[in-house]
């Protein structure tokens, strides 16, 4: 009995110093959208913009959109570093600006806006796709713009979206 005591004794100490050894690994805590959006101070759908993007990483193994704590805290510390937009548009006043300069920024501010249209075609286009026909798609996001084909063609080769099998 001494013995079986004594094996006893041995094995919970062995096991004690086990549990000792291991690393102790913090679970990762996830937010999901809603949690994200709040954090941020920004709509539900601007996250989902993100995502889509590529600008915020979302693990999408449960069906659902999850975010990692430290992914999050990550991109929040990365947007606090950027100038914002209102700052930035404060340090221009527009009295101060010859003329071409004005057509300058004018053009610049047109090429903007060009190139967010383009890619918000793009987008409905690939969108539209995945859930339809390249036909369907085609329609839905020629309706929605009012452009033509052509125009949506250029739109989805800009951005790499068009489908290549379709001439």
């Amino acid at each position: 009995m001494d013995k079986l005591n004594n094996i006893s004794a041995k094995l919970d100490n062995l096991l004690v110093s086990l549990d000792n050894s291991r690393p102790t690994q913090e679970e990762e805590v996830y937010y999901d959208v809603t949690d994200v959006a709040k954090l941020c101070k920004v709509a539900r759908q601007t996250v989902y913009n993100w995502v889509s993007r590529g600008v915020l990483f979302a693990n999408r193994a449960t069906g659902r959109l999850l975010f990692k704590q430290s992914d999050v805290i990550a991109f929040l510390e990365q947007r606090s570093q950027r100038p914002t937009r209102s700052t930035a548009k404060s340090k221009i006043d527009p009295e101060a600006l010859s003329e071409q300069e004005l057509k300058a920024l004018a053009e610049e501010q047109d090429a903007l806006y060009e190139a967010e249209r383009a890619y918000q075609i793009a987008h409905a286009y690939e969108i539209n796709r995945l859930n339809n026909s390249h036909f369907n798609a085609c329609l839905i996001v020629k309706k929605r713009f009012r452009i033509g084909s052509a125009e949506l063609k250029r739109c989805c080769m800009l951005y790499e979206t068009w489908d290549p099998t379709i001439s």
